[in-house]
């Protein structure tokens, strides 16, 4: 279960059975509880007690659970979590647009609620935290912002310095190219297609920074990663091939869900290598832009376009396969001479993430 300190959680439920039941379940967690039983007296808490979040059941005295959640949400941005017993379309959509967090069917398990509670609290502590950091960005940042995007600012900012001139560093890079692009968006409007991308760009670079990586370019349909610009670790590799196996199950999952004017499915190919890079400011004094140059860009995105002759969605080389082949179920594909280089190199993909008392390996 997941749980956040001195949450205060609003009970706004006339229903005799949950009147009884819901301020003991959810106190005994650790959290401060309290439960009124019409919209009016639910606003004026939410106004003077400020909750976490506040649990709206359908059973309130003066108002449906809808009309008491619009009302809230006129006098504070609080989080919003529905307890119905008739889950409709046109009460879903309803619910969502006025800002519901989510939404319970009745009847409810215990653990079921204390679960979903606790996600809910999770990401808005998440949120909040993101908002102190972004207000932090907007005082501080007008000078850096000029230089580097804004997940390497944070890092920058985070450290106190950086070396703006640039330095060698060894980095690991993830490559990501929608495959087939072109001929999806050849079937939709410009709209689409720009929606589209915004939509998936998004979960990705989300995916990116969520495991320690930068976005350093984006490229039509394709986006650059780096992991270990302008600070690195020993864990850049590993994180990079984590980062592409969640990429690998968040796209399947959009697939299941993906919006009707998408016929196709969205594929992707991605392509990691590891080793050295200038990481640094290249242009003039009219552009500046932070970049990494080196062997290593060029062979992920080669590596990123055998993927389709090989029929898997994911390659990396030899020297990242050396730093993370423990930690992962991969497979030794074949050895190539890529375009530009002189001498062969083994290529492997990766299926998961190993056991560590199974130690799984395909070879």
């Amino acid at each position: 279960m997941v749980s956040v300190e001195k949450s205060r959680i609003l009970i706004a439920e006339n229903d005799p059975e949950l009147i009884e039941f819901l301020p003991g379940l959810i106190g005994s967690t650790g959290y401060e509880v309290r439960l009124v039983q019409n919209a009016r007296t639910a606003v004026e808490t939410v106004r003077s007690w400020r909750p976490t979040l506040v649990l709206i059941g359908d059973g309130l005295e003066d108002a449906t659970g809808i009309d008491t959640l619009e009302k809230i949400r006129e006098v504070a941005s609080v989080p919003g979590l529905l307890l119905l017993s008739e889950v409709s379309e046109e009460a879903v959509i309803t619910s969502l647009a006025l800002g519901a967090t989510d939404i319970i069917k009745k009847p409810f398990g215990g653990a079921e609620l204390i679960l979903k509670l606790g996600h809910v609290l999770e990401r808005e502590k998440q949120r909040k935290e993101l908002e102190e950091v972004n207000e932090k960005l907007l005082r501080e940042r007008s000078i850096l912002a000029r230089y580097f995007s804004d997940d390497i600012v944070l890092k920058i900012m985070g450290s106190g310095s950086a070396t703006l001139l640039g330095e060698s560093l060894m980095a690991t890079i993830l490559f990501v190219d929608i495959r087939n692009f072109t001929g999806i968006t050849e079937k939709l409007n410009p709209s689409l297609v720009a929606e589209t991308l915004c939509f998936l760009y998004t979960d990705l670079m989300d995916l990116i920074f969520s495991h320690q990586g930068s976005v350093n370019k984006l490229i039509g349909d394709a986006i650059l990663a780096t992991f270990g610009c302008p600070f690195n670790s020993p864990s850049d590799a590993e994180n990079a091939v984590r980062c592409a196996l969640d990429i690998r199950q968040t796209l399947t999952l959009f697939n299941k869900a993906r919006p009707a004017y998408l016929s196709d499915e969205i594929k992707i190919g991605m392509g990691i290598t590891t080793g050295n890079v200038f990481a640094g400011n290249i242009g003039s004094f009219r552009r500046m832009e932070y970049t990494v140059i080196g062997d290593v860009v060029n062979t992920a995105s080669r590596l990123q376009t055998l993927t389709k002759r090989a029929g898997v969605d994911l390659l990396m080389d030899a020297t990242t396969h050396a730093r993370v082949h423990d930690r992962f179920i991969h497979e030794k594909l074949f050895k190539v001479v890529l375009r530009g280089k002189k001498e062969p190199t083994d290529v492997y993909t990766v299926h998961g993430v190993a056991k560590s008392d199974e130690g799984l390996t395909f070879f």
